[in-house]
């Protein structure tokens, strides 16, 4: 009888275990989702607030939240003019490739746009 109840108590907490982890888990793809782009964006504006628009470029890569790309193409904008005005297209370019972490021929015609841009307003 004692052994059965051991078992009981054991599936009992076993399953118990099992809830409470599904349950974090849960929570964690939630803040994931929900909150962290959240976060992620409001650090940004507050960068670009500061003037470090390069990081706050940083910040919004790859965000799908509000009117991250067009702050993302905005403040990049900024970086690449500020690197062109001082002739620096090389680092302008590398801003460009890691901001836009580009992978298709859209984005690099995109980034290239902005790039152009910088350079017609010089």
């Amino acid at each position: 009888m004692e052994n059965n109840t051991s078992k009981h108590i054991a599936l009992k907490v076993t399953g118990l275990t099992i809830g409470i982890i599904a349950a974090i888990v849960l929570v964690a793809v939630i803040v994931s989702k929900t909150a962290l782009p959240v976060m992620r964006y409001n650090m940004s504006q507050r960068l670009a607030e500061s003037g470090d628009y390069e990081s706050a470029a940083q910040r919004l890569k790859g965000l799908d939240y509000k009117d991250a790309q067009e702050k993302l193409d905005e403040y990049a904008a900024i970086v690449i003019k500020t690197y062109v005005d001082a002739g620096e297209t090389e680092k302008a370019v590398e801003f460009i490739k890691t901001a836009y972490e580009l992978k298709t021929d859209e984005q690099v015609q995109h980034a290239n746009e902005i790039l152009s841009a910088a350079q017609n307003n010089k």
